[in-house]
């Protein structure tokens, strides 16, 4: 709240003027900085209205006036790094992104060799997928799969890994990749089978899967450990893994 004048010109006024003088408390009451410390509107304006009828009284400055002073700071504008700020998307949010990039790409997928071979497993040529970045933004403008790394990341940041985390991929081509690990272990029981199918089933439907999620559900309905439980030679759970991360690392 401003009480109309600033304390500043009683500071510059002819002091030994009889209506200066008279108002002498006044002024020294403004000066201090006490009287503003829980001071209501009522206070504040009983105070300007004291002192207002003093303002001619003010006694102008005379000299030069001050040049206010400028630093000038050079910078190296190539010293700073700026990284672009991404919002990572979770929960009802990051799902409903999902079904609007696959609904795109599903419309896309008969004309789209990029798409194909992602979904197959194979590599993917890059005026192939640079074809399939345009086809969707001529599709819906305001979707750039560019953005796909952002909420699908993985460690070499290709497009095509992205993409088929939300087209899943071939069940044909799943389960070529766990024939070499029936085979190492032919003994299965039957809840390790289980296992093994709902894990194709996630890849299939995911395109990769995040070792973290073999410790829970839905593979903790099978039993409580997850994949520990499940199988409890750890030379089986070592060869599982690797396999994994092998599929999640190559589109091939």
């Amino acid at each position: 709240m401003s009480c109309g004048y600033s304390i500043q010109p009683f500071y510059r006024m002819t002091i030994n003027l009889q209506p200066v003088q008279e108002k002498l408390p006044a002024i020294q009451k403004a000066k201090q900085k006490f009287t503003y410390e829980g001071a209501t509107t009522a206070d504040l304006d009983s105070l300007r209205t004291e002192l207002r009828g003093l303002m001619r009284y003010q006694v102008n400055p005379t000299g030069d006036p001050i040049e206010p002073r400028y630093i000038d700071i050079s910078e190296d504008i190539g010293g700073y790094k700026f990284t672009p700020y991404h919002v990572k998307l979770a929960g009802l949010d990051l799902a409903a992104y999902r079904s609007r990039v696959e609904s795109v790409l599903r419309d896309l997928f008969d004309q789209s060799a990029a798409l194909k071979n992602i979904r197959a497993g194979l590599p993917v040529a890059e005026a192939d997928l640079d074809q399939l970045v345009q086809d969707v933004l001529l599709h819906d403008p305001n979707l750039h799969l560019e953005e796909l790394l952002n909420h699908y990341p993985n460690k070499s940041e290709n497009l095509a890994l992205a993409i088929r985390r939300v087209i899943g991929l071939d069940a044909a081509k799943v389960n070529d990749h766990f024939k070499a690990f029936v085979q190492q272990f032919p003994a299965l029981n039957s809840n390790q089978i289980r296992f093994l199918e709902l894990l194709k089933s996630q890849i299939a439907t995911y395109g990769a899967i995040e070792l973290d999620r073999l410790w829970e559900a839905p593979f903790t309905t099978l039993h409580a450990e997850g994949i520990d439980g499940i199988f409890p030679d750890s030379a089986q759970v070592d060869s599982l893994l690797n396999l994994l991360q092998e599929l999640n690392l190559t589109a091939a």
